[in-house]
């Protein structure tokens, strides 16, 4: 991320793969910005584009991008907004589905 600090307060609904991973999900941004949307999870940031997410209208509403690994590619919405990136240490999350 951009050295800001991230408090997920809600993980919101799990999509079961439909679209975001995680809808109406609440996010604190240095403990004073509350933002209210969607949580989007993939093991490199480059995921974001490999799936097509920045076309994708169903992916506007994302608020946070949840990687393994920044490969550098950043989250942008199909507006061009860019969406923040958290990556988490590997070893402390569990085995991730194919």
């Amino acid at each position: 991320m951009d050295g800001r600090s991230v408090s997920i307060v809600h993980r919101g609904v799990w999509s079961n793969g439909f679209g975001p991973d995680f809808s109406d999900a609440m996010v604190l941004f240095d403990g004073r910005d509350l933002r209210v949307g969607a949580i989007e999870v993939h093991r490199s940031s480059g995921g974001w584009f490999d799936h097509r997410h920045h076309l994708d209208p169903r992916y506007d509403p994302v608020v946070l991008h949840v990687a393994l690994r920044d490969d550098g590619a950043p989250a942008r919405t199909r507006a061009g907004a860019n969406v923040p990136l958290v990556v988490v240490d590997a070893a402390r999350v569990p085995p991730l589905p194919e």
